[in-house]
């Protein structure tokens, strides 16, 4: 069933997580993942909390916050800070990746070490730390990789332009 974000005036479609996932029949989970969706901040947090601790990792690919309803710079603060994932035996990995800020077909942006790092010791926020900076979407320069579905050879630091030329990719 879709329903139509009531705080938003934009088209986009949004589905609430618990009408797709029911974690409470899935006790032994380890491995979860959601792709190219509009989510609300605080029912994917809501859906990641009741996940069973039997989780060992998180696959965000895509995803995207409704307008007003969080950005992923702020939901990384709310698993690190709400989740209590630090505290378990068993740390779950969580993998992000995002679109280029210049679209080109097949190709991310993927983050995990450095989430690692932010979630479980103290590392920056790959999406920046400051609540002030602009685009709370984007990840900065200097995290991740970035990889191209459709060409398994295409991998490489995600930098700005001079730095790729300087390593020698363009």
């Amino acid at each position: 069933m879709l329903f139509r974000s009531p705080s938003s005036d934009s088209d986009q479609l949004y589905v609430p997580l618990r009408t797709i996932f029911t974690p409470t029949s899935h006790p032994r989970l380890q491995h979860f993942g959601l792709a190219h969706l509009y989510v609300k901040q605080d029912d994917l947090l809501a859906l990641l909390a009741s996940l069973p601790k039997t989780l060992r990792s998180v696959e965000l690919s895509t995803i995207q916050c409704m307008p007003g309803e969080g950005s992923y710079r702020t939901l990384l603060w709310g698993i690190r800070d709400t989740l209590g994932w630090k505290e378990r035996d068993r740390r779950p990995t969580l993998i992000v990746s995002t679109v280029l800020s210049y679209p080109f077909p097949g190709r991310a942006i993927w983050v995990e070490d450095e989430l690692y790092s932010f979630l479980y010791q103290d590392g920056s926020n790959p999406f920046g730390d400051d609540p002030a900076m602009r685009n709370p979407n984007k990840i900065k320069h200097g995290f991740g990789r970035q990889k191209d579905s459709f060409d398994p050879d295409h991998e490489r630091p995600h930098v700005d332009h001079h730095d790729l030329a300087d390593m020698g990719y363009i």
